[in-house]
């Protein structure tokens, strides 16, 4: 039996036991920088976390197999080479040169980690590119690092890993005869296996930064959290941004462009004597909010008037009766990521990554950090609810992040037990059963519940049980079309879940919004057309004693606002960069989609392509238009102030952390 697994030992190319080695070699390295951090901000530490500090190692491995993985590229696309990969003595002198550089590059850039964490409290970013030239920081970093024992440190631990790597190499340097098909075998699975890995698993979307923050304890989440996989992630957003940075975005006078800003609040923060809000008898109440996917109002019949098919019977009843409906609500992005992330920050969606994948969101002095907290400060247990993998687009990382208590996804062991769905997650019907389970279950008053569904999308697929409600509804081939038949399903789970919500004690002292987290394409002779990203916006409570129509202009950004002003609580409304919908004024949008800045306003729409000398102005009665005038070039002045106003300063501000 030895004898045999000895020979089969021996038949594994040594090529894939190096490279196999040069990942544990590597792991190795950030396991002991894990430790080191934890020791060095030991006094940080909380006794009864300890179990998160264990967890961290494990949730960590996955984001340094990413980097490793990308270290050791150049050695996978190499070593299987037959004569001048791993059987050269001079390939083998080259990689031994070559694993002791990544182990300097870690060693140094974990140490620098250290002393950055323990200034700013977060790892290391493009800050230091920005603020490294500058002399003063080489200032402060001479005066008040320990450099020449960090210097001493480095030169005794890189000479015992070279020594370490070269005794592993000279072991594994016998030549040993393996046939071309056997190395290219181990090449494509070494190949492929590296790919999953680089991605972080065989999910949707790559792993991002969030994934690191699984925890309440934000020093558990920091110990997870790779700092050279985080630092890359920030240096890619950079590069990404740089483009509108550099030119569009550029603020030279950051109080001038927040005094403008502030000029387009007030005027559109007036205050009303017929101002909508509830009697809350001394009890808060609790919150759900409700984000179904791609919920575009040109199929909702309480928004579209040409629209002849009837697919939301039940929300055109629900805005009847104690509601407050907004005919004129626009989502400020074009993909879920940055629906999620305007609604739950109020803060606009920015040129480049969405928020909520943004590094600095994931900083404890992060900008949206205060308007997210509004609701904990109210005494909010804040629960958000997916059907699928929360990991996707970096929804679990932020919101555990900004101080959500619980994210509940399918991998969670309440839902998991569920069965049929999408390729995104498991219908709605399954999930708006879970939210009254987890409402029922929840022994901390109040809740606030987000619920983001998965069903009105791509396949757009109805389960089979639900299917003969809807034989009648006709689709079509675009999107739009498609999902007409998942609205009309979602609108009738969204009766089925009210009906049963009535029957609990919570259901009376409850605030429910129904919102979506962006449109789908209806027209394209606009670039981002208001009709693709015009959306419901329903705050229905039993609280409220009358029914509204509001026909300001709002967007995602305006929906946390709007619930803190219905609350009576605006003492927290500076705090937003929305503004709340129950105020007076027109209201205006800010829609962002690649390099389009778009700013619709009452009966006038603006748009710009960042960045370049190209921007158009139109006017229409209704965004239904067939056909909307445009204007003349001179009458676009003000609107292009305000806009270009409105998002630099939001982008300022997120950027500097004001």
């Amino acid at each position: 039996m030895i004898q045999r697994i000895k020979y089969r030992i021996n038949s594994i190319p040594k090529s894939l036991i190096v490279l196999v080695f040069s990942h544990l070699f590597i792991l190795m390295l950030f396991l002991i920088s894990r430790l080191i951090f934890l020791i060095y901000f030991f006094d940080d530490l909380l006794i009864s976390d300890y179990i998160y500090y264990i967890k961290s190692f494990l949730i960590g491995l996955r984001l340094d197999l990413i980097v490793s993985s990308f270290f050791l590229l150049p050695v996978l696309l190499t070593i299987y080479l037959p004569y001048i990969g791993w059987d050269s003595s001079r390939y083998r002198h080259i990689l031994l040169c070559y694993l002791i550089l990544i182990s300097g590059v870690t060693i140094i850039f974990c140490s620098i980690n250290l002393e950055w964490f323990n200034e700013f409290g977060n790892h290391i970013n493009t800050m230091i590119i920005m603020y490294g030239s500058a002399g003063e920081s080489w200032d402060l970093i001479l005066e008040e690092y320990n450099i020449f024992i960090y210097l001493v440190l480095w030169i005794i631990i890189i000479f015992f890993i070279f020594h370490i790597v070269k005794f592993f190499i000279n072991k594994l340097q016998t030549p040993q005869p393996q046939s071309n098909i056997s190395l290219f075998s181990c090449f494509i699975f070494s190949f492929i296996l590296t790919a999953v890995l680089i991605r972080g698993g065989t999910q949707e979307r790559p792993l991002d930064w969030g994934y690191a923050y699984f925890s309440t304890s934000n020093m558990a989440n920091s110990t997870a959290q790779n700092p050279i996989f985080f630092f890359g992630r920030s240096y890619l957003q950079m590069k990404k941004e740089e483009k509108y940075n550099n030119e569009f975005l550029r603020v030279d006078n950051p109080d001038e462009v927040n005094e403008h800003y502030k000029t387009l609040r007030s005027d559109n923060e007036q205050i009303i004597s017929n101002h909508n809000s509830i009697q809350l008898n001394g009890e808060t109440p609790n919150i759900v909010l409700i984000i179904l996917e791609s919920f575009v109002s040109r199929n909702c019949n309480f928004l579209n008037p040409d629209l002849k098919q009837n697919i939301t019977p039940f929300l055109t009843e629900l805005i009847n009766n104690n509601s407050i409906s907004f005919t004129n609500c626009f989502a400020n992005g074009i993909r879920s990521a940055y629906g999620i992330g305007s609604i739950l920050t109020s803060w606009p969606v920015l040129p480049g990554n969405p928020i909520i994948s943004q590094v600095e969101s994931g900083f404890l002095d992060n900008s949206i950090k205060e308007t997210m907290n509004i609701f904990s400060i109210l005494g909010y247990n804040r629960t958000f609810l997916y059907g699928g993998d929360s990991n996707f687009d970096n929804m679990k990382g932020f919101c555990i992040a900004n101080g959500f208590n619980a994210v509940i996804d399918s991998n969670h062991p309440i839902v998991s037990n569920s069965k049929d769905g999408t390729m995104w997650g498991y219908y709605d019907h399954i999930m708006l059963s879970h939210l009254i389970d987890i409402a029922n279950a929840s022994d901390k008053s109040p809740f606030m519940i987000t619920f983001f569904s998965t069903t009105n999308h791509d396949p757009f697929k109805v389960p089979e049980e639900y299917e003969k409600y809807f034989q009648d509804i006709r689709t079509g081939n675009k999107k739009y079309l498609k999902a007409q038949k998942t609205m009309a399903y979602d609108d009738l789970v969204l009766r089925e879940f009210f009906e049963q919500a009535k029957k609990e004690d919570w259901y009376d002292n409850t605030i429910f919004i129904i919102t979506a987290d962006h449109g789908l394409t209806i027209n394209r002779d606009i670039p981002n057309h208001p009709k693709n990203g015009h959306i419901p916006f329903i705050i229905f409570s039993e609280l409220l004693t009358e029914s509204t129509t509001i026909d300001k202009i709002v967007s995602q950004v305006d929906i946390m606002p709007t619930i803190i002003d219905l609350m009576n609580q605006d003492k927290y409304l500076p705090r937003l960069y929305g503004i709340s919908g129950l105020k007076g004024g027109d209201g205006f949008a800010c829609r962002v989609s690649s390099n389009y800045l778009q700013w619709i306003t009452k009966n006038n729409l603006y748009s710009e392509l960042m960045g370049q000398n190209n921007q158009e102005y139109f006017s229409f009665n209704s965004i239904w238009d067939i056909k909307y005038n445009r204007l003349t070039p001179s009458s676009m002045v003000k609107p292009q102030i305000d806009s270009n106003s409105y998002i630099k300063n939001a982008y300022y501000r997120f950027k500097h952390r004001k």
